[in-house]
């Protein structure tokens, strides 16, 4: 990586921890992520270079991997049969919101169907799936 690439990580770095002590500051929910998403969008919205080292970007996923998964308990599994109804409604809401997100792309703002649909799906799910299908 050269030079500029490295400031613009550390640039990009700086701008995501005042965001998210800002966020802190202000009692936000979830603030260290929430606060640097929004200041690094902010940023990039101004014309900043934000973008990250694709590596990196598989290292903080699997480090996110991780971290939820090390949450997943024998009691968590156990307790997993409990919830069925939820567990459906939350899969049919999701799925719901994909479609509907990804037809108003497709029709209103006229993108092709799998930029559509990548941009439909929640979260690192996008990412996930992206990955999958190459």
């Amino acid at each position: 990586m050269d030079r500029r690439r490295w400031l613009n990580l550390a640039g990009t770095i700086l701008i995501a921890a005042a965001g998210g002590t800002l966020a802190a500051l202000m009692n936000l929910p979830a603030a260290w992520l929430s606060g640097a998403m929004m200041a690094v969008t902010a940023a990039s919205l101004a014309g900043l270079d934000t973008r990250l080292p694709l590596r990196l970007v598989d290292v903080v996923f699997l480090g996110i991997g991780i971290t939820l998964g090390g949450g997943v308990t024998p009691e968590v599994v156990a307790g997993i049969v409990t919830w069925p109804i939820s567990l459906a409604g939350l899969a049919l809401s999701v799925a719901a919101c994909i479609y509907a997100v990804r037809a108003f792309l497709i029709h209103a703002a006229g993108w092709d169907r799998d930029t559509a649909f990548f941009s439909a799906v929640p979260g690192a799910l996008s990412y996930v799936l992206a990955v999958a299908s190459e």
